[in-house]
């Protein structure tokens, strides 16, 4: 890779001089446009690349600003960052910036093989989410030296931001009880995490509690192709096996089974009342027909605790363990509205 002294005796010029124009303050130190030129094309034609940590060294304001790694699994939650870093970034202007943002995606399970956490090269410190069992037990196990916050986990070890995934789960029933409805069904995908469980059995045990029969629980691909199809299987139960009532683990699998429930010719909320978790845009909710109902999870409002907690951490003023919890909103829409 080509150094500034070898542009510099490429382009003639002083190492000064081709410094000031690639660290972009050629017009504040009144460079000429031609030199300018001459240093770019220099750099394209001999494959110049910056030295990033070097330049953070040189730098007093970047050496200053804290660099937050946020490790985000590479599957059917990746739309989800969206929200995330909406409210990262707001968490960020509220205190008058002084932080950047490193976004590390990374395979569920396989954390471990994600060596920036160990080395200690490119950030000060990281947000994680979505970790699987597996990625916890490591991190257990590694101990990584840098301040971390798990997101929506619950660890022993490090401090986390979390909803109550016993509440997302009961609150649907309680609802679906309060409406009159007889039996309930639940549709839900493979488990990346123990809170999706966690959520289906306390739907189920709840319903019990309240008397509302159980129907199937099906599992599908978490995506609206696979909320579709399962909307299409519960349609195809001889009738006497058929919810009126249906929890849908995600949003994604609420709106793939609207579609399906339209296909079939089954009107909610008359015939069929749903529920989902809200883990996507709220937009995408409100407008789908009919809008749905949703256990809000309040992911925006949670970036924002993994900020300031993480700058606790960084500053001393708290140690882990520490869990912050959130809480859950049930919204009504017309696919199960406020009043049966």
């Amino acid at each position: 890779m080509a150094t500034i002294k070898e542009l510099a005796a490429y382009t003639g010029l002083s190492p000064s001089t081709v410094s000031i124009v690639l660290g972009g303050k050629a017009q504040q130190r009144k460079i000429p446009e031609n030199t300018q030129r001459r240093v770019q094309e220099a750099a394209q034609a001999l494959g110049y690349r910056p030295n990033i940590s070097a330049r953070r060294l040189r730098d007093p304001e970047a050496k200053e600003s804290m660099v937050v790694a946020v490790f985000w699994a590479e599957d059917f939650r990746a739309p989800m960052m969206v929200r995330f870093l909406r409210g990262l970034r707001r968490a960020i202007q509220a205190q008058g910036g002084g932080c950047e943002v490193l976004i590390h995606p990374y395979t569920c399970g396989r954390l471990r093989e994600e060596r920036s956490l160990i080395s200690l090269s490119m950030f000060n410190a990281a947000v994680i989410c979505n970790a699987s069992a597996e990625d916890l037990a490591w991190l257990e196990q590694a101990k990584p030296l840098l301040p971390i916050v798990l997101y929506n986990r619950r660890s022993d070890s490090y401090c986390t931001v979390n909803v109550d995934d016993a509440r997302i789960g009961a609150l649907p029933a309680e609802v679906f009880s309060a409406h009159r409805r007889r039996r309930a069904a639940v549709l839900t995908a493979d488990e990346v995490f123990y809170g999706m469980r966690v959520r289906t059995d306390r739907f189920l045990a709840r319903c019990g509690e309240l008397g509302l029969a159980v129907g199937p629980v099906l599992r599908q691909e978490n995506s609206m192709r696979g909320g579709c199809e399962g909307a299409l299987a519960l349609c195809a139960l001889p009738g006497d096996e058929r919810p009126d009532c249906l929890f849908c683990a995600s949003d994604a699998l609420a709106l793939g089974a609207l579609r399906g429930f339209h296909q079939r010719g089954l009107c909610l909320p008359q015939a069929l009342e749903l529920i989902a978790v809200g883990n996507g845009e709220r937009e995408a909710e409100e407008y789908a027909w009919p809008s749905l109902a949703v256990v809000s999870v309040p992911i925006e409002e949670m970036a924002v605790e993994c900020f300031y907690l993480l700058r606790r951490l960084v500053r001393g003023e708290v140690r882990p363990p520490f869990s912050r919890p959130m809480e859950v909103r049930y919204l009504p829409g017309e696919s199960c509205p406020e009043s049966p």
